[in-house]
């Protein structure tokens, strides 16, 4: 079996957006706690745990490339670097964003 990798964006944890996002999932991936998910009026607590459970375990994040193989000959060292490469020459930018559900789960689109 092969490995598959993905590249994934998340707030640092420092931040408001991370900690309100993982108490609505109920799951802190960096720390691997539990936050106690807020009451939420009109949201039967049960549902809420039901409706984030998928995304619970995968934590608060945003894909920008699936999971994927890497090309005959790439190492990991090797797509770590392109990444970084691949970061560092992008510059910050506003994007307007709205919350959209996909299949089960709601996304900022």
């Amino acid at each position: 079996m092969t490995s598959r990798y993905a590249i994934y964006l998340a707030p640092p944890p420092e931040t408001l957006l991370w900690r309100k996002a993982c108490a609505w999932l109920a799951r802190d991936p960096a720390t691997d706690r539990e936050p106690i998910r807020p009451d939420i009026p009109g949201i039967d607590p049960s549902y809420a745990a039901d409706i984030t459970a998928d995304a619970r375990r995968y934590g608060f994040h945003a894909t920008i490339k699936a999971p994927f193989h890497l090309a005959k000959g790439v190492t990991l060292e090797m797509l770590r670097e392109a990444a970084d490469s691949f970061a560092v020459a992008r510059h910050a930018f506003d994007l307007p964003l709205r919350l959209a559900a996909i299949g089960r789960f709601l996304a900022l689109v």
